[in-house]
Parts: C-alpha cells; structure tokens; sequence
C-alpha cells in the first residue's frame, strides 16, 4: 500500500486543473504550519490557544487545498501563499478551498475576496 496522499485524478480535471487527493490532516497545531505539494488536500487545524498562519506551498498548478478551522475558541488561521501574502482568513468553525493557478493562489469558495475574513 503507497504511503503518503494518493493523487486522483477526475474528469473535471481537464476543465479546472485541480489535482484531488483522497486525505484529511486533522491536527492541533503549536505553531504555525507550512504545507507541502504532497500534503492531505483537507487540512483540519485547531489553533491550539492562538491565531496561527498556514503558509501554502510554492505555486504548482492544479494544486488544491480545503482548509478547516476546528479552534474551540476564536482563533484565526491566516493562510498565506509562498511571498507572506494573505489569501484568506479562515475564522473559526469556518472552511475555505483554495486552487493554485500557475500564477499564485485563488479562493474556490469560503470568501471570494483575497486577505479578507471568512
């Protein structure tokens, strides 16, 4: 059995360019947290007692990412792309997909506006 996601691949690929992974990330984090090309598609972070950023990795086409504020209190979590620059503002018990273009990243859903609070 491979280790790690597994790429899947769908038919609206060829339409959206977004690259589907079939696995979830549920995690309490400590700090902040940078994701990987290869990391799960659903990320699910408790901040753990303080706003935290989640900084997405270098632009690769296609590559797409659901990410879950699950805090017990209001902590945000500020995902970032690779240059510190705010994408979204995920608040909590709040979610937002995320898509790169080639050409940096685009909010799918959760808040159509760049840097700005779901």
């Amino acid at each position: 059995m491979p280790e790690g996601p597994v790429e899947q691949r769908r038919p609206s690929d060829t339409q959206t360019g977004a690259v589907y992974r079939q696995s979830t990330n549920v995690e309490t984090l400590s700090g902040d947290k940078e994701l990987s090309n290869t990391d799960e598609q659903v990320q699910a972070f408790d901040a753990g007692g303080a706003a935290r950023n989640v900084d997405l990795p270098t632009d690769a086409e296609g590559l797409y990412f659901e990410v879950y504020n699950t805090s017990d209190a209001a902590e945000d979590l500020t995902v970032r792309d690779s240059d510190d620059n705010t994408v979204v503002t995920v608040s909590q018990n709040e979610g937002a997909a995320v898509r790169n273009t080639g050409n940096g990243w685009v909010v799918l859903y959760g808040n159509a506006g760049s840097g700005q609070e779901v």
